[in-house]
């Protein structure tokens, strides 16, 4: 039990993590590549010809149960020297004790080799990256403190507790993915686009646990527990279940194809530019007054065949004697003790070979207004979209940023609103190749708590539309 809850301590506070929208890298009209993932029609609009991505990465984390007091405890300390048991990780984990539910959202992005191609009215892009996201939903306070200290040595000891419909999901896998935009209508200053990224998905990881009801009460410390549960769970490792042992066969677990789909309508300065390509470099840059952007991101479901496994309780009960005693020494093992402990059946809890986990779904509005010369002001909505029952919750997010943009320095400061009530700062700063920033630069000056992380950062070789080679 101290492994479960150690190993919960790791999922809330050290899941490597997506700078949720990455809103000063996504918006501009340098961004090139990173446009594709707020809008792929932004490909059309943008003052490059040419971009070719060497790295880029993003993390971000955001939860609202644990926190590191930095009054006490110093981040750089810790991360020198972490933590390697759970005792030693009570040091410095804090609760948020209160009646609100308890969530986090986490997602990695590693966007590897990539590059776009505008050819007057068509644009063209490829892309590949690696991804991890997850969430943990509206899990009540006391499950998350078993989760977290475990049953023996806990002060809830002599009580009982109902929970209901709380999710954990996580999701790791690979894209490989093709773009496509075009300019539908170019009308005297009005502008027409839309764009499309079809995503090859193959899944490495992924698992979930699905509470619909679980009554638990914890009687004493030697342990007893008796318990009523009604849910399910899954997953799929690159592991041997019968030793927990790490496997390199067949890395890629599951597959499915997705897409991302955008359009948007540019209020343009002049009348638009002849699209006929003469000379790709000669490609020109209709400056604009507005521009209104709509776009449906990462939509698909990515489902696991190899390796899986998937474990049903229908409203199950069991009374369970000297719960510290057990110890699981593989995941195969794990399961047939569990379900044995509940039915009497070491393998009737499993229910199928094979799961499905659905993307953080989004919707996405994007409005951009040019205030004078390099100067823009630029508003987004996100809004989270369940497609299924098993699906990574991507929050709500509502911002505004100012920017000033060149072809060889560029800077955003946006202002946002996380889940579209917790306020936000943040900077990125653009210098030749590099791009860094982060969307929560306040947390940088909270002294008190550390509860999430935000950073991103971009290599890459940009060409700008003009009559010479602009190369910077």
């Amino acid at each position: 039990m101290q492994r479960l809850s150690f190993l919960f301590v790791l999922i809330i506070l050290y899941t490597p993590v997506n700078a949720q929208e990455m809103l000063g890298l996504v918006n501009g009209n340098y961004s090139g590549t990173n446009s594709l993932l707020i809008n792929p029609g932004y490909l059309t609009c943008s003052k490059l010809y040419l971009d070719i991505n060497l790295f880029t990465t993003n993390l971000f984390f955001q939860n609202n149960y644990l926190y590191i007091d930095r009054s006490e405890d110093k981040i750089f300390d810790i991360l020198k020297d972490p933590p390697k048991s759970l005792s030693s990780t009570r040091q410095f984990i804090h609760e948020l004790e209160n009646d609100e539910k308890k969530s986090a959202f986490y997602n990695l992005r590693i966007y590897g080799l990539s590059a776009m191609l505008v050819l007057g009215r068509h644009s063209f892009a490829i892309s590949n990256s690696i991804r991890s996201a997850g969430s943990i939903i509206d899990v009540p306070y006391m499950a998350a403190n078993l989760g977290l200290f475990g049953i023996a040595d806990n002060p809830l000891h002599y009580r009982s507790f109902e929970a209901e419909e709380f999710m954990l999901i996580d999701l790791t896998w690979e894209e490989f993915n093709l773009s496509y935009a075009y300019i539908l209508n170019a009308t005297g200053k009005n502008q027409w686009s839309i764009g499309v990224t079809i995503k090859n998905m193959f899944g490495i990881a992924g698992g979930y646990f699905l509470n619909n009801k679980i009554d638990y009460s914890v009687s004493n410390d030697s342990i007893s527990i008796n318990i009523n549960f009604d849910g399910e769970y899954a997953y799929s490792l690159p592991l041997d279940y019968t030793d927990n042992s790490f496997t390199s066969d067949n890395l890629y677990k599951g597959y499915n194809v997705g897409f991302d789909f955008g359009i948007y309508y540019q209020k343009n300065i002049k009348a638009n530019p002849y699209f006929g390509v003469d000379k790709i470099k000669e490609q020109k840059f209709n400056e604009y007054n507005y521009r209104i952007g709509l776009s449906l991101l990462d939509v698909g479901c990515i489902k696991f065949k190899e390796n899986a496994k998937h474990y049903v309780y229908n409203d199950a009960s069991t009374d369970w004697q000297n719960l510290n005693a057990l110890s699981f020494t593989n995941l195969d093992q794990y399961n047939k003790d569990i379900s044995y402990a509940f039915y009497s059946d070491s393998n009737l809890t499993l229910y199928n070979n094979q799961f499905s986990v659905c993307l953080p779904t989004a919707m996405s509005i994007q409005l951009d207004f040019n205030l004078m010369k390099n100067w823009y002001l630029n508003g987004i909505y996100f809004q989270g979209i369940n497609l299924g029952e098993i699906c990574i919750k991507r929050p709500s997010q509502l911002s505004v940023s100012i920017r000033y943009e060149s072809k060889l320095f560029a800077f955003c400061i946006p202002f946002s609103l996380y889940e579209v009530k917790s306020p936000r700062i943040g900077i990125a700063v653009k210098v030749y190749y590099l791009t860094i920033g982060t969307d929560k630069l306040n947390n940088l000056f909270n002294y008190k708590s550390f509860s999430g992380l935000d950073f991103y950062a971009s290599v890459k070789i940009p060409f700008a539309k003009g009559r010479k080679l602009a190369k910077f």
